[in-house]
């Protein structure tokens, strides 16, 4: 079913787990991000932050300590280590999405705290040879399955590209979105995800036959809200779409790629919410083997149903639907479990950092 997740306060980060995902495991099995930029601005300080919270670290300190610290010709690494630290403290919130990555694979996430600091040290395991000392965390929900980087679309991979310990994905959040969340809804504008599964090669035919069926899915999602009646006896679908279309009220828009195995990722400003949706009711109706027809029914139930089935049945036989899902071997692919898990936050006092004996108590 589409989920209906707030995205307008959540970002999207990358925080690297060391040297080529050295500590990768660990992350994961403490549950936690860390960083290790600031690490002497923290044994720098006299006092620790009331309670270790992060937070409370003076940023112009930290600075000044941080340039201290690196060398003369190295400003440039220290400004980077600073932005890097003040973003992983004040940037990051409890429910942004973050990922981290390991040579092969890729795991998502999403924030449960505000960022605290502990000296004890993190291992994988007992015979672990070298143990993550990153100072400052935060506490993670990670999704239980990683994802092989193999599986994960180009442009997403692309994105990934970046060497930093942290940085931002938000000029990608859109296809972020689409691919954590492939069928989802953001007040009046649908989203939804196609997975092409094929090896082959792909026919311009089959994907011209989905864009149009996508194209019409936004027409019946509009006039099945406002004006049902008008799709009664429908019998030339085709021709209906030609007249309709002139009006210029289609909008659904197409990030693709059309590799062997690739993606078809749309997203349609509609009228209303209620239209957004049907729209991604329908087209799950259309391309998926899990048929939301009771949630369709039910969200339209002032609509004869006779109307709402022999509409659907016009879009595949209009379209050679069945034909292009089976070249192109498509499916609607899953959303990551994490997505839509309850998040809740937890307290910083729920875990209370472990000091080390040559900084004042907490």
């Amino acid at each position: 079913m589409p989920s209906n997740i707030d995205y307008s306060s959540i970002r999207f980060w990358v925080v690297r787990a060391g040297k080529g995902g050295e500590f990768y495991d660990t992350f994961i099995k403490h549950g936690l991000v860390a960083l290790g930029h600031w690490n002497g601005v923290i044994e720098g300080l006299d006092e620790l932050p009331c309670g270790g919270k992060a937070k409370g670290i003076d940023i112009e300190q930290a600075k000044a300590s941080i340039e201290r610290l690196s060398a003369e010709n190295n400003k440039a690494q220290a400004s980077k280590y600073f932005n890097q630290g003040r973003s992983f403290i004040h940037d990051m919130n409890v429910k942004d999405v973050v990922l981290t990555t390991s040579n092969d694979s890729i795991t998502v996430g999403r924030i449960l705290s505000e960022p605290y600091i502990d000296h004890s040290p993190l291992s994988y395991h007992k015979h672990q040879s070298k143990c993550c000392d990153y100072l400052i965390r935060r506490k993670v929900k990670w999704s239980s399955i990683p994802i092989a980087k193999a599986k994960i679309p180009h442009v997403i991979l692309r994105a990934l590209s970046a060497s930093s310990a942290i940085y931002s994905l938000d000029k990608h959040s859109q296809t972020m979105k689409h691919w954590l969340d492939p069928v989802h809804t953001e007040g009046k504008d649908a989203f939804f995800s196609l997975k092409i599964n094929s090896e082959d090669g792909i026919s311009n035919v089959n994907i011209g036959d989905i864009q149009q069926a996508i194209s019409q899915i936004e027409m019946i999602a509009n006039l099945l809200s406002k004006k049902p009646d008008s799709l009664d006896n429908l019998e030339n679908l085709d021709s209906f779409f030609r007249r309709y279309r002139e009006s210029n009220e289609l909008h659904a828009t197409t990030q693709s790629e059309f590799m062997s195995p690739g993606v078809i990722w749309t997203v349609a400003e509609l009228a209303d919410p209620r239209v957004a949706k049907l729209f991604t009711l329908i087209c799950l109706c259309v391309f998926s083997s899990e048929s939301p027809a009771v949630e369709l029914y039910s969200t339209l139930s002032s609509v004869d149903t006779n109307i709402i089935d022999s509409t659907l049945a016009a879009i595949s036989d209009s379209n050679y639907i069945n034909e292009a899902i089976d070249k192109l071997s498509l499916n609607v692919p899953s959303t990551i479990p994490v997505m839509t898990e309850t998040i809740e936050e937890q307290s910083i006092d729920d875990f209370p950092p472990v000091v080390d004996s040559s900084n004042s108590a907490l």
